[in-house]
């Protein structure tokens, strides 16, 4: 036979203070930062100037959207040209 003694008021959720939170909020802050920044678009042009057959070598890169920047690359050279 079975009785019942008494009926405790309480959830199954269990709080509990856990020192390492901080350190996955953190870490979820950090992945979540990077990941915005990656969608980011760069655009880096080099130009290296060789003095005995004086030219100017010029070269460009982007990680995002290469057609776009193919077609404004000759744009920059234009607007940077003296």
């Amino acid at each position: 036979t079975m009785s019942l003694l008494d009926i405790l008021p309480s959830s199954g959720i269990l709080i509990k203070y856990d020192p390492g939170i901080p350190f996955v909020y953190v870490g979820f802050a950090i992945t979540l930062i990077g990941s915005i920044l990656s969608i980011i678009s760069t655009k880096l042009i080099w130009a290296i100037s060789d003095k005995s057959l004086e030219c100017v070598y010029v070269g460009g890169l982007s990680n995002r959207d290469l057609a776009s920047f193919s077609k404004e690359f000759p744009r920059l050279i234009k607007e940077a040209d003296c």
